[in-house]
């Protein structure tokens, strides 16, 4: 089954690129239907680094556990437009019942000011492939309508720490983002 969903963020490509590479952010547009604790390695790392695997236990809810799957980011940038893929797997559980899984997150520039995501899943499950699709549709929506509520809207943020954030080219590394 493959869907795709679009959403303009009011950012910039390399602050949603950011965002996107960091796992507190992951973790915050996924509540409450998504919980992910990282397992490998802990704890979650700073920033997801493409070509390394990350492997986290999922629960749905917070209670009901999905399983274990592997992230495998891989980043690219060609002009303005920047790609983040997850060709990642479930290990264990309900997650392990999909056989084929790639998701990828197109970011451009809309020419009018905000950035537009493109989401993309494309994955098998077998019998389950409808029950789960309609599963990650509604949390896609979710996670849309999160990313978008808490975007920087362009402006700088000040961190916990007190230091001012800065941007990167997405894939610069070591970037905890502004979101």
């Amino acid at each position: 089954m493959k869907f795709s969903l679009q959403v303009s963020l009011p950012c910039t490509v390399p602050q949603a690129c950011d965002a996107l590479h960091n796992p507190e952010v992951f973790r915050a547009v996924s509540q409450p239907f998504l919980g992910f604790e990282a397992l490998s390695p802990a704890p979650f790392p700073n920033r997801y680094e493409s070509g390394k695997t990350y492997v986290v236990r999922v629960r749905a809810l917070g209670v009901l556990s999905l399983g274990t799957q592997e992230i495998n980011p891989v980043s690219t940038a060609e002009g303005m437009t920047r790609t983040f893929q997850d060709l990642g797997r479930g290990l264990t559980g309900a997650l392990a019942q999909v056989t084929r899984f790639q998701h990828t997150m197109t970011l451009r520039p809309s020419g009018v000011g905000p950035t537009i995501l493109e989401d993309e899943l494309d994955f098998d499950a077998g019998i389950l492939t409808p029950f789960m699709g309609l599963g990650f549709r509604i949390f896609w929506w979710w996670r849309h309508r999160m990313m978008k509520r808490l975007a920087p809207s362009g402006r700088a943020r000040v961190p916990a720490s007190g230091k001012p954030a800065t941007t990167r080219p997405c894939g610069a590394g070591g970037l905890i983002p502004p979101w």
